[in-house]
């Protein structure tokens, strides 16, 4: 039984790994994609395992909270790597098309035209969104922000994008 503000000690931290390695393994197989995903998952465990003794104050069940962090952590993780095959599913055609200078300039000066017309704060989250293939919730923690804020300010740059780019 993990009780709060104890000191934590190594052997005190092994054991509340072995006992939660059951836990750990059913979330894994039951989160991750496939074997290397998962030892991903498990390997990363045991710091997670720390943080929740480290900040558990003794209300609820320290069972779910582990679960609830690790829970986050590994759909976290899971969800990274999808977005990482994603990107690497692009070809070097589609991305030099993207990048560079295209068969249709067309399509760049509107994209350049309609960023044109953003604020500071609008260009950086679209920027990060849709060039730096991030996340509402990275966006949100590289600008030091909430996520409901990041998702706000890039609807009201896609709406001032359309309405410029709209056409007569």
């Amino acid at each position: 039984m993990i009780r709060a503000k104890r000191r934590i000690t190594q052997a005190y931290f092994l054991a509340a790994v072995e006992k939660y390695r059951p836990l750990i393994h059913r979330l894994s197989y039951r989160i991750g994609d496939n074997a290397t995903q998962r030892e991903d998952l498990i390997s990363q465990a045991p710091s997670e395992v720390l943080r929740c003794m480290i900040c558990y104050d003794g209300r609820g069940s320290f069972m779910t909270l582990l679960f609830s962090r690790l829970r986050g952590v590994f759909s976290h993780i899971r969800d990274a790597d999808r977005r990482a095959k994603r990107a690497c599913r692009m070809t070097d055609e589609l991305m030099s098309q993207m990048v560079g200078p295209t068969p249709n300039q067309d399509t760049s000066m509107i994209v350049r035209e309609g960023l044109e017309c953003l604020n500071k704060d609008e260009l950086d989250v679209v920027t990060q969104l849709f060039f730096d293939n991030r996340t509402i919730r990275e966006v949100a923690v590289v600008n030091n922000t909430v996520p409901s804020v990041v998702f706000r300010t890039k609807e009201r740059a896609m709406k001032k994008m359309r309405n410029k780019l709209a056409v007569k």
